[in-house]
C-alpha cells in the first residue's frame, strides 16, 4: 500500500490515473481506511484553498463532495490530500476524508479503453 505520491506512480505504470471517482466500486471491496484518489487540495495549505482533481497535466475544480461530516478539517495541519474512506474507516459508508498524503493507502486507477 503506497503513499500517494507512489499511487500516482503505479498508476501511471499501468497507462492509468488516480481516480475522480466519488464511490468505491462494490467490486474492489474495501481496503482498511480507504482508496486514494487524485483529490488535493490546490496549494498544499490548509485554509480555504479550493479542492482540485490534480491530473498529470491540470487541475480540475471539484464541483461534487461528499465529505464525511466534519471534513475537511486538515487535522494537525497536515491533511492535503483527498480520500475515500470506507465502511471500515470510521464505521462510516463511502465518502470523503481529508488525510496526509504520506498514509499508507490503496491506490484506485482508472483508465481509459
Amino acid at each position: 500500500m503506497p503513499h500517494r505520491v507512489f499511487a500516482m506512480l503505479y498508476c501511471h505504470v499501468l497507462a492509468a490515473k488516480l481516480t475522480r471517482a466519488c464511490a468505491v466500486p462494490a467490486f474492489l471491496g474495501y481496503a482498511y481506511s480507504g482508496y486514494w484518489t487524485c483529490g488535493q487540495r490546490q496549494s498544499l495549505l490548509c485554509g480555504a484553498d479550493p479542492w482540485v482533481w490534480k491530473t498529470r497535466t491540470m487541475n480540475i475544480p471539484v464541483s461534487y463532495t461528499n465529505w464525511v461530516t466534519g471534513q475537511p478539517n486538515c487535522q494537525n495541519q497536515n491533511e492535503m490530500c483527498l480520500h475515500l474512506t470506507t465502511p471500515t474507516y470510521l464505521g462510516i459508508g463511502t465518502q470523503w476524508a481529508d488525510i496526509n498524503c504520506a498514509w499508507l493507502l490503496c491506490p484506485m486507477c482508472e483508465m481509459s479503453l
